[in-house]
């Protein structure tokens, strides 16, 4: 026990980030003489972390921000309101759940995610589903979420660089050394290094 915090060997999970998957005959982890789980993913506040690094089993984000969008669009049916408030409401009712947790694992055109904010969009201006994608948003002046995705890495990029945190910074460099040894992650999906 150090100080008020007590690790429960019971409750113990290990995931190793990886492209193989299981471990070797030879690999046993243990606490305290007790075996410890080895998971291929485990949930990190409402994000699925895969051990292959792939963002797809956090396909419920799009159920619940089609929740979310249906509700917004239902309460705001009996209201005026202009488009740019409606684009106001969507990005901060919807919008942080489709792009949440993107500073990690957003470097991927999600189709299923901008599905969703071309629905939105679309129904704005009442318009039908095969209606030119670029002539939608031009018109509202907005561009497609990955962008901002990819924003948002490059900000988190920026933090990490004028962070004094020891520990953040040595994980940074040796993906840094795994990238330009020729590995993929996180560092060389972003590709500034």
């Amino acid at each position: 026990m150090h100080g008020d915090f007590q690790l429960i060997p019971q409750k113990l999970k290990l995931c190793f980030f990886r492209k193989r998957s299981g471990l070797l005959p030879t690999e046993r982890w243990t606490y305290d003489s007790q075996p410890i789980d080895v998971v291929n993913e485990f949930n990190y506040l409402g994000t699925v972390l895969s051990y292959t690094c792939n963002f797809g089993p956090n396909i419920e984000h799009v159920g619940k921000s089609l929740k979310s969008l249906n509700v917004l669009l239902c309460k705001c049916h009996d209201y005026d309101f202009t488009p740019k408030s409606l684009c106001q409401l969507f990005d901060a009712f919807v919008l942080p759940i489709l792009n949440y947790f993107s500073e990690s694992l957003g470097y991927t055109k999600s189709k299923e995610l901008e599905r969703i904010h071309l629905k939105f969009c679309k129904r704005l201006h009442r318009v039908r589903v095969n209606t030119c994608t670029a002539a939608v948003y031009g018109e509202l002046g907005r561009y497609q979420l990955y962008i901002q995705r990819y924003v948002k890495l490059i900000q988190y990029w920026f933090k990490i660089m004028d962070s004094d945190n020891i520990i953040l910074r040595t994980i940074y460099n040796a993906a840094l050394d795994d990238c330009i040894k020729g590995s993929t992650n996180w560092v060389s999906n972003i590709n500034i290094y």
